[in-house]
């Protein structure tokens, strides 16, 4: 199966269809914990958001911050999704990578190197596809994998995913979402890897519902 590496390239971006720009991370002390109206309130807002994506592009940059590295790591790409079930993600520097989700398989091109891999296979690879149809379905805060917590800062929602599965705890500690209050779009998304290092995406010209042919998919 894929390294910690290729698990962690493939799970930062699934939580990002909705992403439009990436925030400063948010001081822990800064943070209320949300009502019960509130989180209604959300999860609505986010299923009603997700629910009209039918496909979506967008570059991105990705940031790894590494406690013992003097900078981030940065690499840049392209995300692709289109309904019911297909995602591209393509790294395009410093590095050629890419892979692509068609049919719960999971079709990988390492700088020419291809390999395939069916999602069944792997207990990561089951939880990520979950939060790939969560993200997207709006079902993303019912995945009986996680601990969510919620907070605000300001008026963005803020929702904590921590893991119950130590398989996936070992590539991620917690996830962390921020929203916009204004219309339920996914501002930040940060993966702590530990207490010092962690991953944050950047995606800018987010496009949604715009024609996608099926052979962009194919890796």
């Amino acid at each position: 199966m894929p390294s910690g590496l290729n698990v962690l390239k493939l799970l930062t971006p699934t939580l990002c269809f909705l992403l439009l720009v990436a925030t400063p991370a948010i001081a822990q002390a800064d943070r209320k914990k949300m009502t019960e109206p509130e989180i209604a309130s959300l999860q609505q807002s986010v299923a009603v958001t997700a629910k009209n994506i039918k496909s979506l592009t967008a570059d991105f940059a990705q940031y790894k911050h590494m406690d013992f590295l003097a900078k981030d790591m940065e690499s840049t790409g392209k995300l692709v999704f289109k309904q019911p079930d297909k995602m591209l993600l393509q790294y395009k520097k410093p590095y050629n990578y890419s892979e692509s989700y068609i049919n719960g398989k999971i079709h990988i091109n390492d700088d020419g190197k291809k390999k395939d891999y069916d999602i069944g296979n792997s207990d990561v690879y089951r939880t990520v596809n979950k939060l790939i149809i969560g993200s997207v379905s709006g079902s993303l805060f019912n995945t009986g994998e996680f601990e969510v917590s919620y907070y605000k800062v300001g008026n963005n929602p803020v929702a904590v995913f921590v893991p119950h599965d130590p398989n996936l705890k070992k590539y991620m500690g917690r996830i962390e979402l921020t929203f916009s209050p204004a219309d339920a779009s996914v501002t930040q998304v940060k993966i702590q890897d530990s207490e010092t290092d962690f991953t944050r995406i950047v995606f800018k010209n987010r496009v949604t519902n715009g024609h996608i042919e099926d052979d962009v998919f194919r890796n």
